[in-house]
């Protein structure tokens, strides 16, 4: 079984408010992570929440999908990763790491994670674009004690750097589904650009 886990539980020091609770479309911000998790090929899905998290849950619905609270999340994103990979079932044999602003992520993108990762027997599979690598990560649970240990405000990719031999790539050409929203502005490009896709009806 694979499984998605959606990192939600940051503080959006870069802006006010509740970031993931950001209006995209006619939905939050992490509403759209969510669709797009359980739209994917992932058989289970787990969110971590962290901050003002009984207001989250209030205005995102979940559905099927797991829910956890990280008590530590201040203390940076290692903390909801372990609390995610620490809430997932003993049949999960890999986990694909998905940040709740890349909102822009289809599920066409994580499919093709899996699919490779089904492929190619390597325990790391990452998105490329443009020639840098991008998130989501899609992660073999036999590094499981290697993910537990990361510390800081730092997610999987900390791993990457000590299994350089057991990674497979994917070519994603289209670099703005990777788009982050860390800041106001970002938050408007992205808004712009899905207005965009649906205008031309591109799946995202």
């Amino acid at each position: 079984m694979i499984a998605a886990l959606i990192l939600a539980g940051g503080t959006s020091s870069r802006m006010k408010g509740i970031k993931q609770l950001f209006s995209l479309g006619d939905e939050p911000m992490l509403q759209r992570v969510v669709n797009t998790a359980l739209r994917s090929q992932a058989e289970e899905v787990v969110v971590v929440l962290g901050y003002r998290a009984d207001e989250i849950r209030a205005e995102v619905d979940f559905m099927k999908s797991k829910v956890v609270v990280c008590e530590d999340y201040a203390t940076g994103m290692s903390a909801s990763l372990r609390t995610g990979v620490g809430a997932l079932g003993d049949d999960v044999e890999a986990v694909m790491v998905l940040l709740a602003d890349q909102p822009l992520v289809s599920h066409g993108v994580l499919d093709a994670l899996i699919e490779e990762y089904r492929r190619s027997n390597r325990r790391i599979v990452v998105p490329v674009s443009e020639g840098l690598r991008r998130n989501p990560i899609l992660i073999d649970l036999t590094l499981r004690g290697e993910i537990l240990r990361v510390e800081g405000d730092v997610g999987a990719r900390s791993i990457l750097d000590e299994h350089e031999d057991e990674i497979s790539p994917v070519e994603i050409p289209d670099a703005s589904l990777f788009a982050d929203v860390d800041t106001w502005k970002d938050y408007l490009e992205v808004s712009r650009e899905l207005e965009a896709r649906r205008a031309s009806r591109t799946d995202v």
